[in-house]
């Protein structure tokens, strides 16, 4: 008999997807945070240096590297080459590669849908709410599933 796998945290599908809630927060990018320095975030590699390996025998590689050699603006130090692999040093106090970002001090949105992760069968569309009157939301949501079990 073959063992049937769900995803963590969820119950298996008794009813239908229109039964559910989805009580959810979202934070989105383009407007609850912006780009960061180094700096800002405390970056590793900013306050220690980092390493990277390239392995330039393929098309990514080479773009790597002559975007590191000709356009980066970062100071590096080749500390080892195999046949095409390259390993580069770059010292502490220079931006990173990767894009920081941190919160702008933005309420979060918080928001109520029909159906669960299988989608929304009864096509309401989702709506946004208050942080608290998400929580009242929630909470007598919580509230009349926990009579319902105790009714039986």
């Amino acid at each position: 008999m073959a063992t049937v796998q769900h995803e963590p945290f969820r119950f298996p599908d008794r009813i239908g997807a229109e039964f559910f809630k989805t009580y959810g927060v979202a934070r989105p990018q383009a407007t609850h945070w912006r780009k960061a320095t180094c700096q800002e975030v405390g970056c590793k590699n900013f306050a220690n240096g980092w390493r990277i390996f390239i392995d330039l025998s393929t098309d990514l590689g080479q773009r790597q590297g002559r975007y590191i050699r000709d356009h980066s603006g970062r100071k590096y130090t080749v500390v080892g080459q195999a046949n095409s692999n390259v390993m580069l040093e770059f010292p502490a106090g220079q931006k990173c590669f990767a894009e920081h970002r941190i919160p702008l001090d933005r309420e979060p949105i918080c928001y109520i849908r029909g159906g669960d992760h299988r989608g929304n069968p009864t096509k309401t569309p989702a709506r946004k709410l208050r942080a608290d009157q998400w929580v009242e939301d929630f909470s007598e949501h919580q509230g009349n599933i926990k009579e319902a079990k105790e009714r039986g």
